[in-house]
Parts: C-alpha cells; sequence; structure tokens
C-alpha cells in the first residue's frame, strides 16, 4: 500500500464562501496539494520496507487513534458499488472480531456474498490489509480467523506486499500465518 492512498488535503478558502468561484479561490492550494503529493510520493519510493510498514503503523494511529487494523477506502467510483464494499468490508471485520474473540473461523457475513466477483476482491485485499496492520504476535489468530473461511478463500490470491511478508517472516511465532501465506499464494507480484 503506497502511502499516497492514504493521503487527503483539505482545500478551504475564506473567498470560497457564498457562492465565489471555488476553483479561482482554491487554485493556490490545488497546486499544494499537488506539490505535498509529489513530495510525499517521492518519500514513500526512498524507503525501505520496513521504514514503509513502520510509517504505514504511524499513519494508521495517527488516523484512528488505535494502534494498526485501519480503515482503507474502497477503490470504486460507483457510489451504490462502494457504499455495498463498505457495508460487506464492516461486516467482515465484525465477522473477524467475533471469530477473533471465539477462536473459531468467522462466518461469512452474507453482504460478502452479496457481492459480484470484483467487489469481493476488493473487500478481500480490504480485509488482508486489515488484518496483517500491524503484524505482532496477534496477528496469527486474527489471519487464521479470516483465511479458514472457504468462502474468502478463492480471493486471497496476490493481497500482501513484499514488505509484509518481510515482517511476518520476523516473528519466529507467525509460522502459520507465513505458512498460509504461501498456500493462498498471497504475495503479490514484484513489478
Amino acid at each position: 500500500m503506497g502511502l499516497t492512498e492514504n493521503i487527503t488535503v483539505a482545500t478551504f478558502s475564506p473567498t470560497n464562501v457564498g457562492g465565489a468561484d471555488p476553483s479561482a479561490a482554491n487554485a493556490p492550494f490545488c497546486a499544494l496539494s499537488n506539490d505535498l503529493k509529489e513530495v510525499v510520493q517521492k518519500l514513500a519510493d526512498s524507503m525501505s520496507p520496513s521504514t514503509q510498514l513502520h510509517m504505514h503503523m504511524q499513519v494508521c494511529l495517527l488516523r484512528t487513534n488505535e494502534p494498526a487494523r485501519v480503515d482503507d477506502p474502497a477503490p470504486v467510483d460507483d457510489p451504490e458499488k462502494k457504499a455495498r464494499i463498505e457495508h460487506a468490508k464492516e461486516g467482515m471485520r465484525q465477522a473477524i472480531r467475533d471469530g477473533y474473540r471465539t477462536g473459531a473461523t468467522m462466518q461469512t457475513p452474507p453482504s460478502f456474498l452479496a457481492l459480484d466477483e470484483d467487489g469481493r476482491k476488493a473487500v478481500a485485499k480490504l480485509t488482508v490489509d486489515w488484518v496483517l496492520c500491524p503484524v505482532n504476535e496477534a496477528t496469527a489468530k486474527w489471519f487464521d480467523a479470516f483465511v479458514e473461511n472457504e468462502d474468502v478463500q478463492p480471493y486471497l490470491k496476490h493481497t500482501v506486499p513484499q514488505f509484509v511478508m518481510e515482517e511476518v517472516c520476523k516473528i519466529e511465532s507467525l509460522s502459520t500465518v507465513l505458512d498460509g501465506l504461501k498456500s493462498y499464494d498471497m504475495l503479490m507480484p514484484k513489478p
């Protein structure tokens, strides 16, 4: 996951109140927004994978005031489909939380099953990102509650970036997670 995906720059100008031309008033702010995105992208490109993970975890903390397991916006333009994906994503996360608490495999939310193939892939990717952020001793229980569900298994392929796989490899107690990443072919191919 690139850092620029998580950045939103708000544009506000006192002259853009009461019907003033928003494009004229916000022109300097839009230029600044593009400059910031460029700087952040250059910074992200120059980071090591472990630094990227650390930055991702810090962004998680800043965005939610909780350590990781964060929300990422669904990459969909259609508002209805985006709403269905968001609903399924939240249902999936609650099912995983329930599975985590009970030590069982999650129950597939009906909202996930109601999605088309692209929607299921999007929800699976968003959920994998959520389950693996952060990578720590508790990750195995979250991971197992999710991937042991047969309904999600077809959508797990190529959902995990290399730097996350490297973080999993560093923690000896996550050998079952590493086995799952390999058996479901979850590692994303190198570009």
